[in-house]
């Protein structure tokens, strides 16, 4: 009974996976590679206090078994419209929308973000990897994007922090996140950024011409 069961998890598990493949374009992509290179991009690490572990102490099985429920979050984030998948393990996620830098495609990622006043800010960790996640790079390339907290939709510009404003944000995204970004960090030799998400004004989305973007683009 317990093999059946898990049988039939794994089949709803599945056809969960390809809905979200589809509407991301990664169908081409075999499940076993996208989720251990990429699930760190889209969620925050869950944390098992009860049982006194976080993810970063986990053997690497069960770790890779979090992608596939982590994936089937941000799945229920955007298909609830924000009814469900506002938290996370106790942490705050908000969905973020970007466009391509490439592909031109709408793109949406689920993060773990910390307020700072009327701004939120995110930390593109991507698990500790070489490279920033593709996300940080639509930014860069199109700052003014759409965050998504809650049911609550919200036109905001990104601007990377630098300096003690970094300092002060990292720490404090590091401690809702039980110390895992400081983890990431000691995989990679890149700074990982951390980048403030500001609303905009409706004077402020009127502003497209190319020097204003590169002033406060992510870099």
């Amino acid at each position: 009974m317990k093999a059946a069961g898990a049988v039939r998890t794994w089949r709803v598990s599945a056809e969960v996976d390809g809905a979200v493949q589809q509407r991301h374009g990664f169908s081409e992509m075999p499940l076993r590679r996208w989720y251990p290179a990429t699930r760190a991009e889209f969620y925050p690490p869950l944390s098992f206090s009860s049982a006194g572990h976080s993810l970063h102490d986990m053997n690497p099985l069960l770790e890779l078994v979090m992608g596939p429920l982590l994936t089937v979050h941000q799945w229920l984030y955007e298909h609830s419209d924000g009814r469900i998948g506002a938290s996370l393990g106790g942490r705050p996620m908000l969905l973020l929308r970007t466009v391509g830098r490439r592909s031109k495609q709408p793109r949406t990622a689920a993060l773990l973000y910390v307020r700072e006043g009327d701004a939120y800010v995110v930390v593109a960790s991507k698990g500790g990897a070489p490279q920033h996640p593709g996300w940080f790079h639509n930014l860069t390339a199109q700052p003014d994007v759409e965050i998504q907290v809650g049911r609550e939709r919200i036109p905001v510009r990104a601007r990377v922090a630098e300096g003690e404003e970094r300092s002060g944000l990292w720490a404090r995204a590091d401690e809702i996140n039980q110390g895992q970004y400081a983890v990431y960090q000691s995989r990679t030799n890149r700074v990982i950024p951390v980048v403030v998400l500001e609303r905009r004004t409706s004077r402020g989305s009127r502003r497209t011409s190319a020097s204003g973007a590169a002033a406060s683009a992510p870099r």
